[in-house]
């Protein structure tokens, strides 16, 4: 797998993309017009002012806030008890008006930047999350990801793209490289077939996956191959790739997001249907 720019993966290149992507997030919800807060957003069931109240209000809790002790409707966009976690943060903020909420999204930030800047963090310590116990560098890549996804969303509601490039951008492109093995079973890849993904910028990138069977079970391994061995090669943009991996559709258009294939063309439609790698 190769992926330019190089995604950081220490705890201060990571604390950088981290700072990154939070602020480009606060930025958007300060530049947005108070009439549009309640727009949707391609995240489903949630509008301008959700999308920052779940940065806010998540890495608050992360920081040590307490829980509120909230209950919720059953809602069709939620799929699981993470799920109704993330809903009752952003429903503890719907009292908040947009500036008011940005500016705990500031308060946060300062903090949880400091925290991991901290000489007492320890990058290779294991730390609880809501997928278990993991090490907090590879905690810190993950919420990189998932603000990005969301920075992502509030850029294509509001008409300012951008951060394609960032730090962020490539630790995502990485982590949906490191999920191509399932993406390639789920999309039915034979058994004994290579496929390739291959990124146009402005990160850019190539990962092969040979699908084999393992211990009885069918697996997505990594593998070299040239573009004419393997049964397709998927190409496709940063902002293509960023919104399939989040599960998202175009905002507004029909026809999904565009990509190119060499190979085998249903084997690419179906990698790119089996994209999302968010909970």
């Amino acid at each position: 797998m190769t992926v330019h720019p190089a995604p950081p993966t220490d705890l201060t290149g990571l604390t950088d993309a981290y700072e990154q992507t939070t602020r480009a997030v606060l930025e958007l919800g300060r530049a947005c017009p108070p009439e549009r807060a309640g727009d949707p957003t391609p995240c489903p069931g949630w509008d301008v002012f959700a999308q920052v109240a779940h940065v806010e209000s998540l890495e608050a809790v992360f920081g040590g806030e307490p829980m509120p002790q909230l209950t919720i409707e059953e809602r069709p966009h939620v799929r699981n008890d993470v799920g109704v976690m993330v809903e009752i943060l952003i429903e503890s903020r719907r009292d908040l008006s947009l500036p008011e909420l940005c500016d705990r999204l500031e308060q946060v930030i300062e903090a949880r930047v400091a925290h991991f800047r901290s000489e007492d963090v320890d990058p290779d310590a294991e730390v609880s999350t809501p997928f278990g116990m993991m090490r907090t560098v590879d905690f810190l890549a993950l919420r990189c990801f998932d603000i990005w996804c969301h920075e992502q969303d509030l850029r294509e509601t509001l008409g300012r793209p951008g951060n394609l490039d960032s730090p962020a951008a490539a630790i995502s492109m990485s982590r949906m490289y490191a999920s191509l093995g399932r993406i390639a079973v789920a999309a039915g890849v034979p058994v004994g077939q290579s496929v390739v993904v291959e990124l146009t910028g402005p990160v850019t990138g190539r990962a092969a996956v040979e699908v084999v069977e393992q211990g009885g079970k069918v697996r997505g391994v990594p593998t070299e191959v040239s573009d004419e061995a393997a049964l397709c090669v998927l190409a496709l943009g940063t902002r293509e790739a960023g919104r399939l991996v989040a599960g998202r559709e175009p905002l507004g258009l029909d026809g999904g997001f565009g990509w190119s294939a060499f190979g085998d063309e249903d084997t690419a439609a179906a990698l790119v249907r089996h994209f999302a790698v968010t909970p």
